[in-house]
């Protein structure tokens, strides 16, 4: 279970910006076309953190959402290559399976959870917990030099080398 803090971090209540400023940072971040969005660069400061979460179907079975969730990965490569001289990092969050939460919108059945725990190496589903402790510590600052990254976290489903 995440500490409180980790999870605070994830809503980004200690992430520096008050609420209205974090409702400009979702917005800025919903505009495609420029790597920093308009606005992107006056809500980051020196050792701000980026995070986007990506997913597994960026690598495999992913359809349309994994089509998305690849260019995020690409898009989020470069805006760290932007950003990076101005002491922000950008990385991407690619969990897998995922359980306790709709992703499946009720379509989860007893044979897809059993095939997807056992496509991982440690034979248990990720926890939203899981989550939020990656996304609390690349936001820290013992993650300061790590950028440009798409970090998956599914329990050893997709591998990189």
């Amino acid at each position: 279970m995440p500490s409180s803090r980790s999870t605070r971090a994830v809503l980004g209540e200690e992430l520096g910006q008050p609420p209205d400023r974090r409702d400009d940072l979702d917005r800025a971040g919903g505009r495609a076309g420029t790597l920093a969005p308009p606005g992107l660069r006056d809500l980051l400061g020196p050792r701000s953190a980026v995070v986007s979460l990506g997913s597994i179907g960026a690598e495999r079975r992913g359809g349309a959402c994994g089509a998305a969730k690849a260019a995020l990965a690409a898009w989020s490569a470069g805006l760290s290559a932007e950003l990076g001289p101005s002491g922000v990092t950008v990385n991407v969050v690619s969990p897998g399976y995922i359980a306790g939460t709709d992703f499946f919108q009720g379509a989860m059945t007893g044979a897809r959870h059993e095939l997807l725990v056992g496509e991982t190496h440690d034979k248990r589903p990720g926890s939203p917990e899981d989550v939020a402790e990656l996304v609390f510590f690349l936001a820290s600052p013992g993650a300061r030099h790590i950028t440009g990254q798409t970090i998956h976290i599914n329990g050893g489903a997709f591998t990189t080398r």
